[in-house]
């Protein structure tokens, strides 16, 4: 009759932690893929956030304004500023009032004439490019301004799981009709 032994041989020892390590390895780098993947989606959603909202803010302020404000307006270069006279939410005893966009900080402010700025695009974000151009046409005095804005995210972060999304789109002064 055959003795048998108990337990394991070496060769039996050394398979098992291979295959254990293997194992653990393709664990470990696929759950690292679902953070870095979930860490890219939350990146690309707060840019579209930020740019999408920030552009439909100034769009609305734009054909509400009464007219564009150019003295204090930065037209054609990167980090614009666009000034705008309005004849809405006005102070007592004023007939007009006038608000500008701005990048300071990497951020997009929103300055009402006489208050404080409001930040538009939240700490998440970067603003990277903000142009402004002032287009009239000569014969109906109609003021439009295009935008051309590019937000970037996250700010300072790694490049494997950044965001960058750029937006155009006009808008015509519709104070004056």
């Amino acid at each position: 009759m055959p003795k048998f032994r108990k337990g394991f041989s070496l060769l039996e020892m050394i398979l098992y932690v291979a295959i254990v390590a293997i194992i653990g390895t393709l664990l470990v780098n696929f759950i690292f893929g679902l953070f870095q993947g979930f860490n890219k989606v939350r990146a690309k959603r707060e840019v579209l956030t930020n740019t999408r909202l920030a552009m439909e803010r100034m769009l609305a302020d734009i054909r509400s304004a009464h007219s564009v404000y150019t003295p204090t307006s930065i037209f054609g270069s990167s980090f614009g500023q666009l000034s705008m006279e309005t004849k809405l939410n006005l102070p007592a005893d004023e007939n007009r009032t006038y608000f500008d966009y701005y990048v300071s900080s990497s951020r997009l402010y929103l300055r009402r004439d006489g208050g404080s700025p409001l930040a538009i695009t939240s700490e998440a974000v970067r603003v990277t490019d903000l142009v402004f151009q002032y287009l009239k046409n000569g014969t109906s005095n109609a003021e439009s301004v295009q935008i051309k804005l590019t937000i970037t995210s996250p700010p300072g972060g790694r490049e494997d799981v950044s965001a960058t999304t750029t937006l155009s789109a006009s808008a015509t002064v519709r104070g004056n009709y």
